[in-house]
């Protein structure tokens, strides 16, 4: 479209060049950009500043299926293919959620292979044997003030108890992702 707006505006004698014209568009529209994107680093700094850590947290479940495996027996790559070959089974699904409830976990959010939970540190550090330490990181460039986020990390590898280990694989804390590195 730009470039059509250039050509007919050259031809019609508008402009004298394609050349000047595509700078006089092209100049404030870099800088418009420019504008831009530091509005948008700075809205986005103010809203991701970091509240005071709860003392809640959130897990990854990853199940097993009835057979003993699990996702994380895939060699290679996750494909579809692989997904529905380790795709859990509902009455595993069932037993594990409910016995986590049981515990005093919520299940969040259920997928085909896991599903998140969340609980108190203290819970979760007494259930999975483990010492959980909060952790900060940048999640956008350096540039911009505040852009962290805190998570926990276990600092004792999480033990899966052993009336859940026929039903669970694992047990994964999540790391803030870094938005535009």
């Amino acid at each position: 479209m730009f470039r059509m707006v250039v050509l007919l505006a050259s031809v019609a004698g508008l402009l004298p060049t394609a050349f000047e014209s595509a700078h006089m568009l092209l100049a404030p529209s870099l800088e418009t950009q420019a504008a831009e994107n530091t509005a948008i680093a700075t809205v986005l700094s103010e809203q991701m500043e970091v509240p005071p850590m709860s003392e809640k947290v959130i897990a990854e479940v990853i199940l097993r299926k009835a057979d003993g495996s699990s996702i994380l027996d895939v060699e290679g790559s996750i494909t579809a293919e692989t997904i529905v070959k380790y795709r859990v089974e509902q009455e595993v699904i069932r037993e594990a959620s409910e016995r986590l409830k049981e515990l005093g976990f919520d299940v969040i959010q259920i997928g085909p292979v896991g599903f998140t939970i969340s609980g108190n540190k203290a819970l979760f550090e007494q259930v999975f044997q483990t010492t959980l330490e909060m952790r900060r990181r940048q999640v956008l460039s350096t540039e911009v003030a505040g852009a962290e986020r805190a998570y926990y990390q276990a600092v004792v590898p999480i033990r899966i108890p052993a009336n859940l280990f026929s039903l669970i694989a694992d047990v994964v804390l999540p790391i803030p992702p870094e938005y535009f590195p």
